[in-house]
């Protein structure tokens, strides 16, 4: 159960690269918490790579807080494991600020991964950009449900979200649920 706070420093870069394995026949569950806080002008980097067995159970959260003028990157990358859920928030606090979410996740056998995400454009001039892509094959099913909440005081948002998927059996399943929430009235 490993809860991890990370803080960038205004006007620095802290790149983050995460591997996470379990060895062949071994039972795993992983409940993990990553915080990360990114400074004004500054660059938060944090990859994942989630290369488990099929008897792994994980549930693992990141969150971010953006300042003003800074940018958050998240890659996400999953390969197999019994049960995986991935939760990714990212606040968008200020003016000028952006976010980035990447996940891909090639599936087989019985796997399945689950990925939550949310984007929370609180300011004006916020950007964020989500690109999910998954390939399920055998009996693997999958989850994408992404949130875009655009406040009332955040005009001049810019935010996209995409989820292309391919399943290459008659048994695999994915589900996907794009949602959005605007209050604001100048956004794209």
């Amino acid at each position: 159960n490993p809860r991890i706070k990370v803080e960038v420093k205004d006007g620095h870069t802290l790149r983050i690269v995460e591997k996470l394995i379990t060895p062949d026949n071994s039972q795993t569950f992983t409940n993990s918490y990553i915080e990360f806080s990114v400074g004004k002008n500054a660059f938060g980097y944090h990859t994942k790579v989630q290369n488990y067995n099929d008897s792994t159970f994980s549930h693992e959260t990141v969150v971010a807080s953006v300042s003003r003028d800074s940018h958050f990157y998240n890659n996400t990358f999953s390969f197999e494991g019994a049960m995986v859920r991935n939760n990714l928030t990212i606040n968008l606090e200020d003016e000028n600020c952006e976010g980035y979410m990447y996940g891909l996740f090639l599936l087989d056998k019985k796997s399945h991964v689950d990925n939550n995400t949310s984007v929370d454009h609180m300011k004006p001039n916020s950007y964020s950009n989500e690109l999910y892509k998954g390939i399920l094959d055998e009996k693997s099913t999958g989850v994408f449900n992404g949130k875009i909440y655009v406040r009332q005081d955040a005009q001049k948002t810019n935010a996209f979200q995409s989820n292309n998927n391919i399943l290459l059996s008659e048994d695999a399943t994915l589900h996907t649920k794009p949602q959005l929430e605007i209050w604001a009235d100048d956004v794209k």
